[in-house]
């Protein structure tokens, strides 16, 4: 996640406060975790598959590298597969992993972009797309005398092309696969692989990253400047790039009503806000030489909000998001904000004169979903 030069001033007042206020981790979070690092992970495991027009068992190894306990593993697959018991093909994986959360309890392919995944059938190829979020379960077992992970995979909602790589986008494949991952040093000797608590809790977590972080429902936001209201519908977008105490999101505004009138302009001209999942602290970061202006155009009236930091007051809480993973909903709750009313001219601006004020408030309630190109991406707190 970027932080801006304004931001991180505000961040460092805010970790100052540090009361850990969040919501408390699930016990079902979990990481992968190797009796020692590097580990390479390994598994021969089954998978079947089966599209509007191929059927295929296959034998699939699942290999990767764990440099430190984490919740995620980015596996290469590999295999050959069978039509009718007669082996016609081997998968492809042309990039693409199978990346497991045993956190989130999913396994995505991707990066998005790869691939995709080919196993050529008979005549006719099927094509695995990138997508995220395949329903998964990770299993404590042995194998060997050391701890080991077992994974099985089950979808009936498998995204896929078969028989043209430019053909259709069908979302009706059937997948299911099961594989027992141990682990080795990188001189080859046997070493555990368990699943473990994660090291870090009540933060923001992605299923997968980058993860672009979106707005999906959301009341009004609503600026209180000299007692005046100002309200406004907006969209939001961000980047989480790996779990974080914040959430930062850049707000677009529309639809104002400023001040009573309804031709406001509230232009956020690429300020962020940053809101602390941890503490429920606040910082606004705007480019240098920016702020967020309200205006009333016409009417000689016109405010501006720059970079500040250690405002207390937000909330946050997991939800369902409208894809139906999960999501954050977090509520911006700003008192003592500071803005500047640079224009009070106009007859009509209903401000108490030009000057620097620390009054100001700001309230905004949203919805926050994570997506990238291969679909929806499950975020929360707590992990």
């Amino acid at each position: 996640m970027r932080i801006t030069r304004g931001l991180a001033l505000g961040l460092m007042a805010v970790l100052l406060l540090g009361a850990l206020t969040a919501a408390s981790a699930s016990a079902s979070q979990r990481s992968f975790a190797a009796g020692s690092y590097p580990a390479f992970v390994g598994s021969n495991g089954q998978m079947t598959f089966s599209t509007q027009s191929n059927f295929g068992e296959c034998g699939a190894t699942l290999s990767g590298q764990l440099s430190s306990a984490s919740p995620s593993l980015a596996a290469g697959i590999t295999g050959s597969c069978k039509k009718q018991g007669t082996y016609v093909g081997t998968i492809q994986r042309n990039g693409c992993n199978f990346e497991l959360n045993s956190d989130f309890n999913s396994v995505s392919i991707g990066p998005a972009g790869c691939g995709p995944i080919s196993v050529q059938l008979g005549s006719c190829t099927t094509y695995i797309l990138p997508q995220n979020g395949i329903p998964a379960t990770y299993e404590a077992t042995t194998a060997g005398g050391l701890p080991a992970v077992q994974v099985s995979v089950s979808t009936n909602k498998l995204k896929y092309k078969e028989c043209s790589a430019s053909g259709e986008v069908k979302e009706n494949g059937f997948l299911e696969g099961n594989w027992i991952l141990t682990a080795q040093t990188s001189d080859g000797k046997p070493t555990s692989l368990s699943l473990a608590p994660p090291s870090y809790f009540n933060l923001l977590a992605a299923e997968k990253y980058p993860a672009n972080l979106a707005s999906v429902l959301s009341n009004d936001a609503v600026f209180i400047l000299d007692g005046q209201y100002v309200r406004c519908t907006r969209t939001h977008s961000g980047v989480l790039t790996g779990v974080s105490e914040y959430a930062q999101l850049t707000p677009t505004f529309s639809s104002c009503t400023v001040f009573a009138f309804n031709n406001g302009v509230v232009n956020g001209n690429g300020c962020q806000f940053a809101i602390s999942v941890l503490t429920g602290n606040q910082a606004i970061s705007c480019p240098e030489g920016t702020t967020i202006t309200i205006s009333l155009p016409g009417y000689g009236c016109e405010a501006t909000i720059g970079s500040q930091g250690s405002l207390p007051g937000a909330t946050s809480e997991n939800i369902t998001g409208k894809n139906g993973r999960s999501a954050v909903r977090i509520r911006p709750n700003m008192s003592g904000l500071k803005y500047t009313v640079t224009n009070d001219s106009g007859f009509l601006c209903p401000l108490n004169g030009p000057g620097t004020r620390t009054t100001g408030a700001f309230t905004d309630n949203v919805a926050v979903e994570g997506h990238d190109s291969a679909g929806p991406i499950a975020i929360r707190i707590g992990a």
